[in-house]
């Protein structure tokens, strides 16, 4: 169990795991959960998912909505967040959610990533530009924070196995 009386947030890749490991912590912990993507769709006020508001808005128009909503946020005082998997790259962004609390960002390796997306790829993104996405919102998550979360090796490699099936 973590500690009750911070506010955590997790950073990290599209599809990472973010979203799912917030919950379970907070959860665990006795503590709000917080998904920063719910808030954009929330802000972006239609019916749909963050797939469907990219999708509807353009990245522009989504980067900007993203940011707003982030910069407006009002953060409670105990809770797990989870980012967005692109919101890093925005150094505003970055820079805002440094001030929230605990920051920690999810590592999993690319051959994971990649099979991952290979059963649901990252908002609009060409599968031939992947690793340069991956590497460049790894680097982004190593420049906000140094403390950084490893899934367990027993987990990942089941993921492996049964993603490999569909890959």
């Amino acid at each position: 169990m973590i500690e009750s009386n911070t506010t955590w947030i997790i950073g990290g890749v599209s599809r990472c795991g973010k979203s799912t490991r917030a919950r379970r912590i907070a959860q665990q912990s006795n503590l709000m959960c917080v998904d920063m993507d719910e808030r954009v769709v929330q802000a972006w006020g239609r019916q749909g998912n963050i797939a469907a508001c990219f999708q509807d808005l353009g990245a522009q128009d989504f980067r900007r909505l993203e940011r707003q909503v982030y910069l407006e946020y009002a953060v409670p005082s105990r809770a797990v967040i989870a980012l967005g998997g692109g919101a890093l790259l925005d150094a505003e962004i970055a820079r805002i959610t440094q001030t929230w609390g605990v920051c920690g960002w999810l590592y999993v390796p690319f051959h994971v990533m990649h099979a991952r997306w290979c059963i649901s790829p990252p908002l609009q993104l060409p599968h031939d530009q992947w690793r340069v996405a991956y590497a460049a919102r790894t680097r982004a998550c190593m420049a906000w924070t140094p403390r950084c979360w490893a899934p367990q090796l027993q987990e990942m490699w089941a993921q492996m196995l049964q993603l490999s099936q569909v890959c």
